[in-house]
């Protein structure tokens, strides 16, 4: 006989209920204590095989010290658009992996080496699953975008982000020059910074015509740029 499978956004809220007992170092029997149930049944909620109902999930949000919405955050969606079509369900590998002991430990690691190097820990604050996996999901290239940045039909290497000294931005003008022979190839610079005006104008005297620069731009263009 088949076992059916675990529903994804119940395997989620499962995994991010995980993943929070982790990080505070508390033992399924503990949760289980405070909730007034076995460790059998934290192990079933947390892998998705028995549904958490709305009290329930109020009760474990509280318990470790987040809000509702924190079990939710990135997770699966049935949810149907205007146009008929649903929007495409998140990678969970990243959550997948955040949520295990391994990935939880790399993230720590991050602030460890941080305060290590004398930084005061109370400035360093550790945010996981810091993507948001349902705006930034694999999408078709926007054609519209593309014909506008005059980047139709071309292998595009890009940076969206700050241009600053410490960005080192010169050394991809220094590669763009080299490959500026490759007629398919365009790179694609996006954001401000304190370098921005010198880079546009080193492009401009080096006649880089491989290179499009384009300014900031606002949060909601991120994923067409990216696509």
């Amino acid at each position: 006989m088949s076992t059916k499978a675990p529903n994804p956004v119940d395997r989620y809220v499962g995994s991010r209920v995980r993943m929070r007992r982790i990080m505070l170092g508390m033992s399924q029997e503990k949760l289980g204590e405070a909730l007034g149930l076995t460790f059998q049944q934290i192990q079933k909620y947390e892998k998705g095989t028995n549904r958490v109902g709305a009290s329930r999930i109020q009760q474990i949000a509280d318990i470790l010290q987040v809000p509702v919405s924190f079990l939710f955050d990135g997770g699966p969606t049935s949810s149907v658009s205007a146009n008929g079509f649903g929007e495409a369900p998140s990678p969970s590998y990243v959550s997948d992996f955040l949520a295990t002991s391994e990935g939880l430990a790399l993230t720590r690691a991050f602030k460890e080496n941080l305060t290590g190097r004398g930084i005061d820990p109370g400035k360093v604050a550790v945010v996981l699953n810091g993507v948001d996996l349902t705006r930034y999901a694999p999408r078709q290239r926007d054609a519209d975008l593309a014909r506008d940045w005059g980047l139709e039909g071309k292998f595009v290497v890009g940076y969206v982000g700050t241009h600053g000294m410490a960005h080192a931005l010169m050394n991809v003008l220094d590669t763009a020059e080299r490959l500026r022979e490759v007629d398919g190839l365009r790179v694609l610079l996006v954001g401000a910074g304190a370098e921005r005006d010198t880079l546009v104008a080193e492009r401009d005297r080096r006649g880089l015509g491989n290179v499009v620069m384009q300014p900031r731009q606002p949060k909601e263009m991120m994923p067409r740029i990216w696509s």
